[in-house]
């Protein structure tokens, strides 16, 4: 499975969790069956068209084996927590090193909020850096 709404439950979901989709959310299963049961009929029998599981699209279940590894990541979880750092990013712990993007305790919702800290936090540090040097 992969798309936007699967990354987003990575950051949450564990192996052997039940992942419910529900693939046609405009229509309940009795309308869904209403709107494909004419163009089914002719491809299928009779029959089938009418025992047609389509609570399967309503209920569509997945158990959680595993997330992609390294390589596949779209963001990575963990880092240095914030608390160790200050509004430059520069660490509490190491004077004139700065964390920034990645290497911080952050992972945002998909959209470019990742992107978006990692710049941020680089123009941060960048004019504490900057300021540093100013002052030597």
């Amino acid at each position: 499975m992969s798309g936007i709404c699967i990354f987003e439950l990575a950051r949450e979901a564990r192996h052997g969790d039940i992942i419910s989709l529900d693939l046609v959310p405009d229509y309940t299963s009795s309308e869904l069956r209403k709107a494909t049961g004419g163009r089914l009929e002719g491809v299928l029998h009779k029959a089938l068209v009418q025992n047609c599981p389509f609570e399967f699209c309503k209920n569509f279940c997945f158990t959680v084996d595993r997330t992609a590894d390294f390589q596949q990541a779209q963001v990575t979880a963990g880092g240095v927590p914030l608390s160790q750092v200050d509004a430059s990013c520069q660490s509490l712990r190491s004077p004139h090193a700065w964390l920034t993007g990645e290497l911080l305790n952050v992972d945002g919702d998909c959209g470019g909020f990742n992107l978006h800290w990692a710049w941020s936090t680089a123009l941060c540090a960048a004019e504490a850096v900057y300021k540093e040097a100013q002052m030597s």
